[in-house]
């Protein structure tokens, strides 16, 4: 059940999306609006973990980071979230039988920071979402997502013709 706290909250995290990630959010909008907080806290937890880096050839303090958070999300359900708000809204909002694949996703961030390896995180970024959301809705929000992250270096105006033609086709 939807109280204001969580409503507001919900507007919140959309907010924040979209100031730090405009096409991501844009990529939201493909998905029913019960659903848009789900992935949208998904896609804050991802850039959050996208913002630990290693501090030149040292990676240990960065793995140590992505650690906490994996960690943190495993324990969802076992202990009382304290001091990061962006824990409580994945309590709040993600069914507990998906947080093993979110934190699976702290450990593709590991892979990418120890080894360069992005593609690892793609991969675990669909499946966490694909286990929030159920496969069949994953799809549209997924491709809207990935056009979005090819076309964001270009221009604004290529990024709206590319997300319209999907809009109108449902192709890349």
């Amino acid at each position: 059940m939807v109280n204001d706290k969580t409503a507001s909250s919900a507007d919140a995290i959309l907010d924040q999306l979209r100031a730090e990630a405009p096409a991501r959010y844009f990529a939201t909008l493909f998905l029913p609006a019960p659903l848009r907080s789900q992935i949208s806290v998904l896609h804050m937890y991802d850039l959050r973990l996208l913002s630990v880096q290693a501090a030149g050839d040292e990676v240990h303090p960065a793995l140590i980071k992505l650690a906490w958070w994996r960690d943190a999300i495993a324990g969802l359900g076992h202990q009382a979230v304290r001091g990061e708000p962006l824990l409580g809204a994945i309590q709040d909002r993600i069914p507990a039988d998906a947080l093993q694949d979110w934190a699976a996703l702290a450990d593709a961030h590991m892979d990418r920071v120890e080894h360069g390896d992005a593609d690892a995180v793609v991969a675990a970024r669909e499946r966490a979402a694909a286990a929030t959301l159920g496969h069949g809705r994953l799809l549209r929000s997924m491709t809207a997502l990935r056009i979005a992250d090819r076309m964001k270096e270009r221009s604004l105006l290529r990024l709206q013709l590319a997300m319209t033609w999907h809009i109108i086709t449902g192709h890349n």
